[in-house]
């Protein structure tokens, strides 16, 4: 046998530069992402188009450069290249981005395309921004996997590490952008270092091959000779091992069933562990380490044990649907292992320790499926067949098959399985894809021997016991928001009390895994309250495991964030509603006279959830003035051209990613332009898990977009609303007193004992001076939250285990006048007497600066 090539030592180099590769990879990944979505809006289409069209240039590139690299050679000179190329396309991308939105803008304005017409429209644009650095990248493999042809003795060893370690570069990128870069440096800043990184490696490998080269060797050993010369460490197929074909197909179907079981374990940890951006970060971090973990071990196990043929690939599909499999059987804990750990650890006092706690679950659930699919590659390879000669044909043929199924699992999943099956049976489903990819494999392996049906056999049977046996979960259970509501406790649960806290007294009237969330509505047994003159129970909207809605505790916010815009317009004609929910906010919009109502919601599944709240919200979808429009606000806004009177924008809390990106200064300017003349943007803003930091942070960069802002206080110490207009607001209490006393509105604005326009402005806290006098001198001044810092988004899921109401009620305090300095009248002995009975208002809701400063 031949020695290892002079370009052995090489190898550590090379592996460390595509460790370095892989990190800047998901680096760019997360940020393009985070980019598109904010161009495209929040929805899930979006997400699964760019992921889509990430995976289709992945794969593109992989096949065409793996062809080309073999006949070319000189990998490391191509890689070199392929690194440089990669950097200097992302400098250019984000101008990129900035010019999508008028492309599509035009084409909505001019077509009115269909949903689904757009929705093609916004992947053509998203594939082609993005075909060509991820084209480049995905000729990464390929092209190493020649040079590795020459610097390795086992080949399937070198190119399995190789493919490890690029992966673990990618969990190292993954951390690196979402606890690091995004959050300490912003978006552009963050797509900048990457691109230097790539830069770097690419000159780093060209200065290697080029001093390699000056010592004689030609391109540190790459030349086909010397590749041809080692027969006896070439990789040639065994008498076990499959054709190329079959196990690339194969290949193919085992990265769908991987970026399905992704997309459904995601969705269900984020029920447990919470849907902040860094939540979403550790999961896909668990992902991708337990991919390259596997791959390295699988490579080394191969070449230690001589494990050869088809067999290590069968054996490990067969495992990673077994392993699959046996996550259903442990969801239901995590609930009540989150409650024990939180507590144990001390969780809600060191946001770090739940970081700790969602990595231990995410890799929990994660780690043991993963390390079996990760060694799927190198299997793969070996019943490949790959050879020397052809190694980045080969391996660029695999990573392409592979990547097509991934892009059929991510969108299968996202829009067929889980709305149609449910998140359970969508991992059934997924776990049974691996048994049967394994069973369909030792079927054709054995095809000559008279136990050729075996395999096949095997895996219906075992397909139909998992079926079988599958448990099911308490819905309620995993939809409890374990990682927000009752989580500390003094003394430890037992998994059946913590179980019997969480779910007795509850009654479920609605469940759907929907498009973008897990949705229920509930019913406390035997708890009513009073509106008005009704005695109603208690109900309430679960998305995600966060409650957004009820018909008892948040009706004070839900209907005042109707009215209190539409009294102190002039003259409302036309109103959106961002955010669907209970439906009791459009309900009370429509109580006044206005002309149309649109409502937006991004989740299909609360339009029928919301008819569980037609108790108290008025059954404002059958009103005819009302249309429901599925979609993101973000982007209904940015694609639309009608003017609103007011719009209403309500959406869940800002520390949940995705949501987050309707508390922008970008977004508020968004809504700004579409506002009619003398317009009005109210805002609903949390004053809970929110430090007062970052509350003035959110008022700051709403008054930055909107000159005249009034911030009402609807619940105490709990919710507040934001009114910003552009202009002035004339707020004439006779004017506003009359249509209070509109029959309509008397009776909405009654059931929370509401009977005049003093009852309604008495909630006002907060006029622009008073507002102006808080954020000026609130910490960090001038810091605004933005798209490209996402600030709220990436500090305030740290507040979350934080008692902040009372500091955010003395900061407010502290400015707090009350609406009387801003009311204007005619009539100077009527605006005294209104006063008068506004001060009495104020001390009723306990506001005692806004009651002296009124009388």
């Amino acid at each position: 046998m031949n020695p290892p090539s002079k370009s052995a030592p090489l190898f550590p180099i090379v592996a460390f530069l595509f460790f370095a590769s892989g990190a800047t990879a998901l680096v760019y990944e997360v940020a393009w992402l985070r980019s598109l979505v904010l161009i495209f809006g929040s929805t899930a289409f979006a997400v699964s188009t760019v992921l889509s069209s990430f995976m289709a240039g992945l794969a593109l590139g992989s096949y065409t450069i793996g062809r080309w690299v073999d006949r070319r050679g000189r990998p490391l000179v191509v890689y070199g290249l392929l690194e440089i190329g990669i950097g200097l396309f992302a400098l250019a991308i984000p101008y990129l981005f900035q010019a999508m939105p008028l492309l599509y803008r035009g084409a909505w304005a001019t077509l009115q395309p269909p949903a689904y017409a757009f929705a093609l429209l916004r992947f053509a644009l998203c594939f082609v921004v993005l075909l060509v650095p991820t084209a480049l990248m995905g000729g990464t493999l390929p092209a190493l996997a020649r040079f590795t042809a020459a610097a390795r003795r086992n080949l399937v060893v070198g190119v399995g590490g190789l493919y490890g370690v690029n992966t673990l570069g990618a969990y190292f990128g993954t951390l690196l952008a979402g606890f690091g870069l995004l959050p300490g440096f912003g978006l552009g800043t963050t797509l900048r270092v990457a691109a230097a990184v790539n830069l770097l490696i690419g000159a780093g490998a060209l200065l290697v091959a080029w001093a390699r080269r000056r010592e004689g060797e030609a391109q540190a050993g790459l030349a086909l000779e010397e590749v041809l010369s080692d027969e006896a460490a070439a990789v040639a197929p065994g008498d076990g091992a499959l054709s190329g074909g079959i196990i690339a197909g194969a290949f193919a179907l085992t990265g769908c069933a991987a970026l399905a079981l992704e997309v459904a374990w995601t969705r269900i940890l984020a029920l447990v562990i919470g849907p902040s951006v860094y939540a979403f970060s550790l999961m896909l971090a668990a992902f991708l380490v337990g991919l390259g973990l596997g791959s390295v071990i699988v490579a080394w196990a191969m070449a230690r044990f001589r494990w050869k043929g088809w067999a290590p690939f069968v054996t490990l599909s067969a495992a990673a649907g077994a392993l699959a499999f046996l996550t259903l059987l442990g969801f239901q804990r995590l609930p009540h292992l989150y409650f024990q750990l939180f507590n144990r650890w001390g969780a809600g006092n060191d946001p770090g320790m739940t970081f700790a706690i969602g990595m231990l679950l995410s890799g929990l659930v994660m780690l043991p499926p993963t390390l079996a699919m990760g060694g799927l590659f190198p299997a793969a390879l070996e019943g490949f067949g790959v050879s020397r000669e052809q190694a980045g044909r080969g391996v660029g043929l695999l990573y392409a098959a592979n990547g097509g199924g991934a892009i059929a699992g991510s969108f299968a999943a996202g829009f067929i399985f889980i709305p149609a099956l449910g998140l359970q049976r969508t991992v059934l489903l997924a776990a049974w894809l691996y048994l049967a990819v394994a069973g369909g494999l030792a079927g054709v392996a054995l095809r000559r021997r008279p136990r050729a049906w075996l395999g096949p056999a095997l895996a219906l049977g075992l397909g139909f016991l998992m079926y079988v046996a599958a448990p099911p979960w308490n819905r309620f259970l995993m939809s409890s928001g374990v990682y927000h509501y009752d989580i500390e406790s003094d003394e430890p649960l037992s998994a059946a009390e913590f179980s019997a806290r969480s779910t007795e007294g509850y009654e479920e009237l609605f469940y759907r895994e929907g498009l973008v969330s897990t949705v229920m509505v509930a019913r406390e047994r035997d708890v009513y309250g009073w509106l008005g003159a009704d005695s109603v129970p208690g109900v309430f909207l679960v998305t995600n495991g966060k409650v957004d809605a009820s018909s008892l505790f948040d009706m004070p916010t839900q209907i005042l964030s109707a009215h209190i815009p539409l009294l102190l317009h002039p003259d409302p004609r036309n109103v959106l509603v961002i955010g669907l929910a209970s439906g009791t906010t459009a309900g009370s919009a429509l109580r006044h006279d206005i002309e149309s109502l649109d409502v937006v919601e991004i989740e299909p599944a609360i339009e029928q959830a919301s008819h569980a709240f037609d108790f108290v919200n008025g059954r404002p979808l059958d009103d005819p003035r009302t249309h429901l429009t599925i979609a993101d606000g973000r982007t209904f806004l940015l694609l639309g051209q009608e003017r609103y009177d007011v719009i209403i924008s309500e959406p869940s809390n800002p520390w949940m990613t995705g949501v987050s990106n309707l508390f922008t200064r970008d977004f508020f300017l968004i809504a700004r332009r579409r506002l009619a003349a003398g317009g009005i943007f109210t805002q609903w803003v949390q004053m809970y898990g929110m430090s007062p930091q970052n509350l003035a942070v959110l008022l700051r960069t709403f008054r930055s977009v909107f000159p005249y802002v009034y911030v009402f206080n609807t619940i105490p110490y709990t919710d507040l609303i934001l009114v910003g207009s552009s202009e002035p607001l004339a707020i004439d209490p006779d004017r506003v007193d009359r249509r209070v006393q509109a029959p309509g509105v008397l009776e909405d604005l009654g059931r929370l004992g509401i009977e005049s326009a003093a009852g309604v402005l008495a909630h006002g806290r907060l006029g622009p001076a008073e507002l102006g006098a808080l954020v000026d001198r609130a910490p960090r001044p001038g810091l605004l939250n933005t798209d490209d810092n996402a600030w709220i988004e990436f500090w305030a899921p740290l507040d979350l285990y934080r008692q902040t109401r009372e500091a955010n009620e003395a900061q407010i305090a502290a400015y707090a006048r009350g609406l009387a300095p801003y009311l204007t009248a005619a009539d100077p002995e009527a605006l005294a007497e209104f006063r008068a009975r506004l001060a009495a208002e104020y001390e009723r809701l306990g506001f005692r600066a806004e009651e002296a400063a009124a009388r």
